[in-house]
């Protein structure tokens, strides 16, 4: 029996396992990042495209909608049930994400920065959609405008040949 445990002792060093990352939102590799990691590529083998990238915006705001529906469904409206859970989870993502016991810690101080860096892109969205929003409505009204400054010419422009018409009788 004990030959048979040095046997896949011996196996698992023979076999090559990729190691494990921290990637930034950003997608860059370094730090001790809140969420995500990723394997490195040992050997030759080229890199398979990483998923991410081949994710649309609508899909991330369709699997965004089912998180905050399930928010909405389990948290019963009070701000105290759902701020326990997002922190329930949010602690778990960090723990199960870390590679090590020092990751785990760093990564609930950066925790906080993390936070405010969302919101603030978040408003930073938010206020590019008003923006943009403000920008349609201004070449739509812009556009009706002159629409009516058109028909209006068209009929100052029937009125003047009436006019001529009924000066030449």
């Amino acid at each position: 029996m004990p030959k048979a445990a040095a046997t896949s002792s011996e196996a698992s060093k023979s076999i090559p396992l990729p190691s494990l990352k921290r990637v930034l939102s950003s997608g860059q590799t370094g730090g001790a990042a809140p969420l995500g990691i990723a394997r490195a590529v040992s050997g030759g083998r080229a890199p398979a495209p990483e998923w991410r990238t081949v994710m649309s915006i609508e899909e991330r705001l369709g699997v965004r909608a089912k998180i905050r529906a399930a928010y909405a469904r389990h948290c019963d409206g009070s701000f105290e049930d759902l701020l326990e859970t997002a922190t329930a989870l949010g602690e778990e993502l960090l723990y199960q994400s870390a590679p090590g016991r020092l990751d785990y810690f760093r990564s609930g101080l950066e925790f906080d920065a993390a936070v405010g860096q969302k919101r603030a892109q978040m408003l930073q969205g938010q206020q590019q959609q008003q923006q943009q929003q403000q920008q349609q409505q201004q070449l739509h009204e812009g556009s009706a405008s002159d629409g009516e400054r058109d028909a209006k010419k068209a009929r100052v422009d029937e009125e003047d040949e009436d006019e001529d018409e009924e000066g030449s009788d």
